[in-house]
């Protein structure tokens, strides 16, 4: 049986679809952390600035907002919208 490979992107999906639940159960503290886990992967096998990655930032700063953290879902969804 063939896994994925440690260096492979695509190892973070399981990472993003649990985020995406917490954030739908408002969970968003729990989302946070998925999603954290999910851009430091991305960053390291993709860089920084793949649509992949902006979707990663959208998606934290849209957490960030939940949680009353202006400053960081600003920063996240300003850099969004520059990759996007």
């Amino acid at each position: 049986m063939s896994g994925i490979a440690v260096d492979s992107p695509d190892r973070v999906l399981p990472y993003a679809g649990i985020g995406s639940v917490c954030f739908h159960i408002m969970e968003y503290e729990w989302a946070v952390r998925c999603f954290l886990k999910v851009r430091s992967i991305r960053e390291k096998t993709q860089g920084g600035d793949t649509v992949d990655c902006a979707t990663i930032y959208n998606n934290l700063g849209c957490c960030m907002l939940k949680l009353n953290r202006f400053r960081e879902a600003n920063a996240y969804l300003k850099l969004a919208k520059a990759i996007f």
